[in-house]
């Protein structure tokens, strides 16, 4: 049978400290509910913090002057400790007590990586897009989320509060959950890998590798259609952006035919923003965001008033391409930089990646990688290490 967490009080003995009672008169969870057996340790701690405080003020009633002062000290610390230990029985009866319950392991590769507090939210991942359905603090290295679950579910984990550390992102997305889902409580584990920079070479090879891409845009409010064509892509660097220039010509036709436009040279500069993507979804690692107002194209060549009038209608067929291209171009790279920053061929089958924080400036694209798995995939790793050369 679990122990029961319970507020002692010792009795009022003759000569007593005024003010000075045993127990702390809580009210909780705890006293009126088994304790889980993932909480037993916790509840052990509470019993014995419990009856060294009563024993404590059984003493100290019996004491005056400099000793009874130096042990009222003493009852101070020990109901600190005494509550915290409360709160902490508490938050993991309640977590254990839940509809779906897990515990977190966090592996801190870095040595000093951000340490704040970490909320779980429950997300609905049946729909087109993900809708929270839920969420709770991760308290003692366990959570617990109210019912109901939903038929898709999904989890993320994020840390707030790190003192000293901008830590922007997630530090786990599950992607969907397994159906059915593993025994409660359900183990989330993640490694806190160093920090990564992908260089603005890698950027610029991705850039130079940028495939052709052709598109047919209708204008019915200036009556004719162009064939878009975007040829080849450069990039530069600045604080927080990337300024993708791409270049092409537009072909066709406006005004019913009166206007032909062959082989107009144009030029677009893109600014974008890259951040840490929140989704739960674990195939986005990074969200791709434009910067002002959206591409900001130039023709270069052609009847320049008639064509100035319909750029607007030629920035999402421009930005699109390169936003699909890019997407795709991260998923693939990313295990790889992050493997190789820890002497690996590759990751660990089944990890998903996410992002605690990203920045950009000159010297490339700097960031957190936080890798993840439900189960023990992480914690029972065996590492085979990249040879020296």
């Amino acid at each position: 049978m679990g122990v029961r967490s319970r507020a002692r009080s010792a009795g009022g003995a003759a000569g007593s400290v005024p003010g000075v009672t045993a127990g702390l008169g809580r009210s909780s969870i705890t006293s009126m509910a088994e304790v889980p057996a993932a909480c037993q340790a916790l509840a052990d701690q509470v019993s014995t913090l419990d009856q060294q405080y009563s024993a404590l003020v059984a003493q100290v009633s019996q004491e005056e002057g400099a000793q009874a002062w130096q042990d009222l000290a003493r009852l101070g610390g020990l109901r600190q400790q005494l509550e915290a230990a409360q709160a902490a029985l508490d938050g993991c009866v309640q977590a254990n007590s839940a509809a779906l319950t897990g515990i977190v392991n966090v592996i801190d590769a870095t040595g000093a990586a951000a340490q704040g507090t970490q909320t779980v939210t429950l997300w609905d991942v049946s729909g087109a897009s993900a809708v929270p359905a839920g969420q709770a603090p991760v308290t003692s290295g366990a959570f617990g989320l109210k019912g109901p679950v939903p038929a898709k579910p999904a989890l993320t984990l994020q840390t707030t509060g790190a003192a000293g550390f901008s830590v922007t992102g997630y530090d786990f997305r599950s992607g969907p959950l397994p159906d059915p889902l593993p025994a409660p409580p359900m183990r989330c584990e993640m490694v806190i890998c160093p920090q990564v920079v992908v260089p603005p070479a890698a950027v610029h090879a991705w850039a130079s590798s940028f495939q052709a891409v052709h598109q047919q845009v209708s204008l019915p409010t200036l009556q004719g259609s162009v064939a878009v064509a975007l040829s080849s892509v450069t990039v530069a660097f600045a604080a927080g952006t990337i300024t993708a220039t791409a270049t092409g010509t537009i072909n066709g036709s406006i005004l019913g035919g009166t206007i032909p436009l062959n082989q107009i040279p144009f030029s677009a500069d893109v600014p974008f923003s890259l951040a840490p993507s929140g989704s739960p979804q674990t195939g986005d690692v990074v969200d791709f965001a434009i910067v002002g107002p959206g591409p900001v194209i130039k023709i270069l060549a052609g009847p320049m008033a008639v064509l100035n009038s319909f750029l607007s209608y030629l920035q999402p067929f421009i930005k699109d391409p390169l936003q699909n291209s890019l997407s795709p171009w991260v998923e693939q790279v990313m295990p790889k930089l992050i493997a190789a920053a820890l002497a690996l061929p590759q990751l660990p089958p089944s990890t998903t990646i996410t992002l605690r924080s990203l920045k950009i400036d000159g010297s490339g694209i700097t960031l957190q990688p936080v890798l993840g798995t439900i189960g023990t995939g992480l914690s029972t790793f065996k590492p085979v290490p990249l040879p020296a050369s």
